[in-house]
Formats: C-alpha cells, sequence, structure tokens
C-alpha cells in the first residue's frame, strides 16, 4: 500500500454552546465616535456593556453605557444603551432583529444650536442582515427624538440609517474592516 506521509489529526471537537451567555465588555477611547460625529468632544470615554444571549431561542438582551458631552446628552454626561433582539440564519445569511433605546439621563436641557429645548433620549428598530465579510443594517427611529438633534415641537420618528461594513480577519485576533454609513434625517 502507499501512504502519502502525512499525518493527519483530528479535530479537536467544538466545545457545546451553552444555553444562555453572558459576556462582558470594558473599553478606554481616545475619542467615542457614533455615526460620525465624537461624543465626547474629541476627549477620552470609558465604556462598558453586559449581554446575556438565550443561544436556543436565537434571543439576547444588553446594555452598554458611556461617559458621553453634555452637548450629546442634552445637559448629563452618560448615554446607556439597552437593546435586545433576535438572531438567526436563514439560507446561509445571518439575520438580526432587534430594538435599541439610547438613553442619557438629565436630558432635556436648552439646546442652544436649536434654540429651544431637546431631548437626547433615542428610539431605533433595527435588522441586520450579514453575509461572509459583508454586514447591512438598517435602523428606524420609532420615538420622537434623534440624538439631541431635534427641537421640542418638532418630531424626527421615521429617521432612516443604513449602514455597510466589511470585516475581515488578517492575523489571529486582528480584524480590518470598513464601514460607511449614511443617515436620511426625517422632520415634521
Amino acid at each position: 500500500s502507499l501512504s502519502s506521509g502525512v499525518a493527519s489529526a483530528e479535530e479537536p471537537a467544538a466545545a457545546p454552546v451553552p444555553d444562555i451567555a453572558v459576556t462582558t465588555n470594558v473599553g478606554i477611547t481616545s475619542d467615542y465616535r457614533f455615526r460620525g460625529v465624537s461624543q465626547n468632544n474629541q476627549a477620552p470615554s470609558f465604556q462598558g456593556g453586559v449581554d446575556v444571549a438565550f443561544n436556543k431561542l436565537g434571543l439576547y438582551v444588553g446594555t452598554w453605557g458611556s461617559n458621553v458631552s453634555q452637548w450629546t446628552a442634552g445637559n448629563g454626561t452618560l448615554e446607556m444603551d439597552l437593546y435586545g433582539g433576535y438572531k438567526t440564519e436563514v439560507a446561509g445569511i445571518g439575520v438580526d432583529v432587534g430594538a435599541i433605546d439610547y438613553q442619557y439621563p438629565g436630558s432635556g436641557g436648552n439646546n442652544a444650536a436649536l434654540g429651544a429645548v431637546a431631548k437626547a433620549n433615542t428610539q431605533e428598530a433595527y435588522i441586520g442582515l450579514s453575509y461572509g465579510i459583508a454586514t447591512f443594517k438598517t435602523s428606524r427611529t420609532v420615538g420622537n427624538n434623534y440624538f439631541n438633534s431635534t427641537a421640542a415641537n418638532k418630531n424626527a420618528k421615521g429617521t432612516m440609517y443604513y449602514d455597510l461594513t466589511l470585516s475581515q480577519e488578517v492575523l489571529p485576533k486582528l480584524t480590518a474592516s470598513a464601514h460607511a454609513g449614511y443617515t436620511d434625517y426625517k422632520t415634521n
């Protein structure tokens, strides 16, 4: 008989996926940017969050927070995000549907740029699709406010945000990514 001389090793069995997974994250940034805008006047931000995934059901919930500027938070200095959704795969395409509530405790102060009292608290529903290295996500504002840019007598409901991200691991634990986003701002 002939053999190739190449040794083969069995791959280790994948670890079982837990029914419930809790993960945490902590970060320090030199400039927290969200949708292209500095959220902390180009100063450092301290950030952290907790996520709970119910893997067998495809459901997840989480919270995340960061210090931000008073301009961003409408007289507050904190952003607290609460979110939840459902992830699945259909015909090889990842699907993520959910909602996020961006809360800014203390929001509601006078915004001189708008000439009126503005509120920063923003609620969005989203759907994301992913395939290979590409992810496309669309978010729609379902509340009246849009990140401290909506004057008290205006309504930004229906504002859309479109997000395309390409990412690829180039070395172990090092991922390169490119991102483009577009906001279609609605106001009455």
